[in-house]
């Protein structure tokens, strides 16, 4: 068993190395005892190809979606890319409904224009569509991000979705956008 100690200025820190952590593991602190020790990294998804909707109706995001187990916490974020095929059509970025012991809380932000952004809260584990941005004809940065709790029993797995603000208009999220989530 080896042990690394990093002596900041007011306390002692104790890492476990007793398992070595593997490449790009980070580290994370057992508070039953009370080290740190290596421990899940983010999980990720990258888009290869754009996904479109012009639907109003939420549509799942291929890959961007976990399974929580029974009494975890989670953390996820998703990095999008997203455009509409007109000005006057603005993207919807949310989750999808959620079964079981699940409580769900996340930050959305969408472009409020070429320059401005709205800021949103999300919370519950109903389906939420976030709020409408305006019409992006070229690439926007759009993010959500927060922490679901699964109880003893979820039954359901957490999607980002998409959908248009108008009818047989097309939103795209665009190959590159990545998903990601890890244990808190």
């Amino acid at each position: 068993m080896s042990l690394l100690v990093i002596k900041p200025p007011t306390n002692s820190v104790v890492l476990d190395m007793t398992t070595a952590p593997a490449d790009g593991q980070v580290l994370t602190y057992d508070s039953a005892s009370a080290r740190w020790v290596p421990g899940d990294a983010w999980i990720s998804a990258v888009l290869s190809s754009n996904v479109t909707s012009t639907s109003v109706t939420a549509a799942n995001i291929a890959g961007f979606t976990f399974t929580p187990a029974a009494n975890k916490s989670y953390l996820f974020e998703a990095k999008i890319l997203a455009q509409t095929v007109i000005t006057t059509t603005g993207i919807r970025i949310g989750y999808a409904a959620m079964t079981g012991d699940i409580t769900c809380a996340a930050r959305l932000m969408v472009p409020s224009s070429s320059t401005g952004m709205i800021f949103a809260n999300m919370t519950g584990k109903t389906a939420q569509l976030g709020v409408v941005g305006t019409g992006i004809v070229t690439a926007q940065f759009v993010t959500i991000e927060g922490v679901l709790v699964a109880g003893a029993a979820p039954t359901s797995a957490f999607h980002v979705t998409l959908a248009s603000e108008v009818a047989a208009s097309t939103v795209t999220v665009l190959a590159g956008s990545s998903f990601r989530y890890r244990e808190a």
